[in-house]
């Protein structure tokens, strides 16, 4: 991942990137849908389908 938990994110702010195993090619970029506080992102490289990636915690919830 290219963030680490506890770092503030922005919309837009890319999280993961979704690789081709075969190939090494970047297939998709996942980016930030809001912002706030990365909470959660899965450790394991290899990513299941309907898998939780990152949880966010966005500002409005801290108010």
């Amino acid at each position: 991942m290219k963030v680490k938990c506890g770092d503030h994110l922005s919309v837009g702010d890319e999280i993961a990137e979704i690789i081709d195993t075969y190939e090494g090619d970047v297939i998709e970029v996942i980016k930030s849908p809001c912002e706030g506080c990365l909470f959660y992102h899965g450790s394991n490289p290899l990513i299941y389908s309907n898998t939780a990636i990152a949880k966010i915690i966005k500002d409005t919830d801290f108010i």
